[in-house]
C-alpha cells in the first residue's frame, strides 16, 4: 500500500497547493466510471452469447449476452447496442467496482439472415461482438453424443473447480457431436452438487463437431459428481471432480501471518518491473507496546522495505513508521486495514496526526468502510472466495476543511490475504493503480 499512498499525497498535495477548491471535479454523482474488457481488435473480452436467433422471430429473454466491465467508480449505468437488422442489446442497474458482468436483453425482431455485428456502448469505451442470424425456415439440429452410452467422447475440462465457488466464464466443458442434420442446438445437462452445464448455438455444417458446456451455478461440496448429456435418444456422461475450496493448510485468516508465506503482486498494465515480492519472515518489532511481525517487500527481485503487522480478534493491523517519503515528519501510526467482524456497511475513521509538507501544515484522515462480504473473484486466473472488501477514503484538509481526495480498495480473500489493491483518483485527472496478486503461497 505504500506505493499507492506515495501516489495519493503527492497527487492530493499538488491539487489542494494549486486549487485551494473544497469541491473535487468527481464523475457525475451515482454514475459508474468504468471500461469494457476487449481485444486489441475491439471484440468484446469475452462475450458469451445465449439463445437462437432466426429472421422474423420475435426475439425474448431467452436472448441475450453476458459481457465484462472493469469499473473504478460504482454506480448505476446504462449499456447498450446500436440496432441492426432490426434488433439491438441494453441493460440498465447498477454496478459496484471492480471486473463486472452484465448482462445485455435483446429486442426486436431480426429482418434478415446472416451474421451481424453489434457494438455494445458503456460509458465511452466499446466493444463489438456477432450475432448469427438463421432463416426462418431453420429448424433444430439433428445430432448424435459422442461415447453414447458411455463416457462423452473428446471431453476436456477447463476453468477451477473447487466447493463454493461461483462458475466464471473460464469453467467450461467441451465435448464431440455427430450432426446429421444442420440448425439450432440446445444442450444441458442435470443439475448436481448446485452446478450444471448448458450450450447453446448453431450447427452450420455436418459431421463430427466439437461444442462448448458453462459452468453455471456454484458447487455445494468437495467430491466427483457425473453429469449426462441427452440429445437425439443418446446420452453419455463426463466427472467433474471438485476440490475444496477452502484456503490451503487450513488458514483462517485474512492477512496471514505465518513464516515463509509469501505474496506476489503485478501492476496492472505494467511490466515484471513492476512486480512486488512480499514474505513473512520470522522477525519481529516492537512499536508503541506492540508486537507485529516483519514483512519484507522486495521490488523487481531487490529488497525495498519492511511492513509491519499485527492482527487481534479479527482485526488485521498494519504499522507505518516512516514519512512516506513526502511530510516532513514520520507517521509512527498504527492503521486498522481491516475489521473482519464488522458487518456490510460498516465503517471506522483513523486520524492521521498533524504534519506538514515543506512546513505547509496538514492534516489527513482515512475513512473505511466495508462494502462486500462473501465475494468470489477471478483474478490473474485463479479463483478466490470469502472476500471482503474494504474501501478507503482519503481526506485531506490544508486549512479549509477536509476534501476527499481519492479512494483506495482493498480485496482480502480469507487464507489467502490482499488479492486486489486499487487506488482511484480524480485530480487533476482521473487516474487509476491497482495491483493484482498474481501468485500466492501460504505456510
Amino acid at each position: 500500500m505504500k506505493f499507492l499512498l506515495l501516489n495519493f499525497f503527492a497527487v492530493t498535495l499538488l491539487v489542494s497547493f494549486s486549487a485551494c477548491q473544497k469541491e473535487l471535479n468527481y464523475a457525475p454523482d451515482g454514475v459508474s466510471v468504468g471500461s469494457l474488457k476487449n481485444s486489441s481488435t475491439g471484440d468484446c473480452l469475452p462475450a458469451t452469447l445465449y439463445g437462437i436467433y432466426r429472421k422474423d422471430s420475435v426475439l425474448t429473454t431467452d436472448n441475450y449476452i453476458d459481457v465484462q466491465v472493469s469499473t473504478i467508480i460504482m454506480g448505476t449505468f446504462d449499456a447498450r447496442t446500436d440496432t441492426v437488422n432490426g434488433f439491438s442489446f441494453s441493460k440498465t442497474g447498477n454496478v459496484g467496482t471492480g471486473l463486472n458482468t452484465i448482462r445485455l436483453y435483446a429486442s426486436g425482431t431480426p429482418l434478415g439472415a446472416g451474421t451481424y455485428t453489434f457494438t455494445i456502448t458503456y460509458g465511452s469505451s466499446h466493444c463489438k461482438f456477432p450475432v448469427i442470424v438463421q432463416t426462418s425456415g431453420a429448424g433444430s439440429a439433428i445430432y448424435t453424443m459422442g461415447g453414447n452410452p458411455g463416457t462423452c467422447s473428446g471431453f476436456t475440462a477447463n476453468g477451477i473447480y473447487s466447493s463454493g465457488v461461483t462458475m466464471n466464464a473460464l469453467d467450461s466443458v467441451t465435448m464431440l457431436v455427430n450432426v446429421t442434420a444442420i440448425g439450432t442446438y440446445i444442450l444441458s445437462t442435470d443439475t448436481l452438487n448446485g452446478v450444471y452445464f448448458a450450450g447453446y448455438g448453431t450447427f452450420t455444417n455436418p459431421g463430427v463437431q466439437t461444442v462448448t458446456l458453462k459452468g453455471q451455478g456454484t458447487p455445494l461440496a468437495a467430491n466427483a459428481v457425473n453429469y449426462t448429456v441427452n440429445a437425439g435418444g443418446t446420452s453419455c456422461k463426463f466427472s467433474i471432480i471438485y476440490t475444496n475450496g477452502g484456503p490451503p493448510g487450513g488458514n483462517q485468516e485474512y492477512v496471514p501471518e505465518t513464516v515463509n508465506s509469501n505474496w506476489t503482486l503485478q501492476l496492472v498494465g505494467g511490466t515484471i518491473t513492476d512486480t512486488t515480492y512480499t514474505l513473512v519472515t520470522s522477525n519481529t518489532a516492537l512499536r508503541n507496546g506492540q508486537t507485529y511481525k516483519v514483512f519484507q517487500v522486495d521490488s523487481a527481485g531487490i529488497p525495498k522495505d519492511s511492513s509491519f503487522h499485527r492482527s487481534s480478534s479479527g482485526k488485521y493491523y498494519k504499522y507505518y513508521y516512516n514519512n512516506l517519503g513526502i511530510f516532513d515528519n514520520p507517521i509512527n501510526t498504527e492503521i486498522l486495514l481491516l475489521d473482519s467482524v464488522v458487518a456490510l456497511n460498516g465503517t471506522w475513521s483513523l486520524a492521521l496526526p498533524p504534519n506538514s509538507v515543506s512546513g505547509l501544515p496538514v492534516n489527513a484522515r482515512i475513512d473505511a468502510k466495508v462494502i462486500a462480504r462473501g465475494a468470489t473473484a477471478v483474478v490473474f486466473g485463479n479463483s478466490y472466495a470469502n472476500i471482503i472488501k474494504v474501501q478507503f477514503t482519503y481526506m485531506v484538509d490544508i486549512g479549509i476543511g477536509f476534501n476527499a481526495a481519492a479512494t483506495e480498495e482493498f480485496w482480502y480473500s480469507k487464507g489467502y490475504g490482499l488479492i486486489d489493491d486499487k487506488m482511484v483518483t480524480t485530480v487533476p485527472v482521473p487516474a487509476t493503480i491497482e495491483y493484482i496478486a498474481k501468485r500466492i503461497q501460504i505456510f
